[in-house]
């Protein structure tokens, strides 16, 4: 993905139409990729796991139960290393192949919504315009001079109050810096995949209320959200629209903080840098 350009464009989202016609499949979205991994936890699959264990430890032998634990840890680091690979040389990835990386993580992660806490930023979009309509304020809706840059999201911890908060970063038609839309509220898990966040307070980045085009205040958000995979390194989710069963999704991985990466993209950090 090339940075610095807006996720509602190719760069963040693919608008090929062999993947937009791909979430159309029964098999596109959640239910199919578990589906899936499940098939695949049967045959085969302890042969492999088991002959990658003995390569790893010098052909020394183990139990079972540490060859399982460190065939795992290993055909989880291959994968997340794929699926980071597909986004390195192409603005619009293969969305089979992404398809295909994510049904095997999900496999090897059985509650992926345990994982789900940090900051992150969101990497790729299975399709133009989704980040905005599942995610942001609503700013960008119905507006032809404004467009979403970049979307960074902070989940915090059980213990932190399961606090969320992310940055919409805009960029503006015209010779405009780039601007910023806070968002703060709460999340809750469900079941072993389920994740919704529920946003409550919006400001700009001059302190006002968030307006839409019809000038109304935005007062709530609600996302409602599958969690396919979450790791220390890759947070990947789905949603699906109740009318037409259709699957977005998204992959995001992690900043050091959202608000040093908000600054970045809004170039206070070159400020600084030339000014103090």
């Amino acid at each position: 993905a090339v940075r610095g350009s807006p996720l509602s464009s190719t760069s963040r989202s693919s608008s090929h139409p062999a993947a937009n016609a791909s979430l159309l499949l029964a098999g596109a979205g959640f239910a199919g990729i578990a589906a899936a991994a499940a098939l695949r936890r049967n045959v085969g699959s302890r042969g492999r796991r088991a002959a990658v264990a003995r390569r790893a430890a010098g052909g020394f032998s183990a139990s079972p139960l540490a060859v399982k634990r460190a065939t795992k840890k290993q055909e989880t680091a291959i994968l997340e290393t794929a699926l980071l690979n597909l986004f390195k040389d192409t603005e619009a990835p293969d969305i089979f192949k992404i398809r295909d990386v994510l049904t095997r993580l999900a496999r090897l992660t059985p509650k992926p919504n345990t994982a789900v806490s940090g900051n992150w930023i969101i990497l790729w979009a299975s399709r133009e315009g989704c980040v905005d309509k599942t995610f942001t304020s609503g700013a960008t809706n119905d507006v032809w001079w404004l467009e979403l840059q970049e979307y960074v999201l902070r989940l915090s911890r059980r213990k932190e109050g399961r606090i969320a908060e992310a940055f919409e970063i805009l960029r503006k038609v015209g010779p405009f810096p780039n601007q910023s839309n806070s968002l703060r509220g709460t999340y809750t898990t469900n079941g072993t995949n389920g994740l919704q966040i529920t946003f409550t307070e919006f400001k700009t980045d001059d302190g006002s209320e968030v307006k839409l085009a019809d000038d109304s205040v935005v007062k709530k958000k609600e996302v409602d959200l599958d969690v396919i995979y979450s790791s220390k390194n890759i947070l990947a989710m789905q949603t699906t629209e109740e009318a037409t069963g259709e699957c977005d999704f998204f992959v995001l991985t992690p900043v050091d903080s959202i608000e040093n990466e908000c600054a970045r993209q809004l170039g206070e950090e070159r400020r600084r840098f030339f000014f103090n």
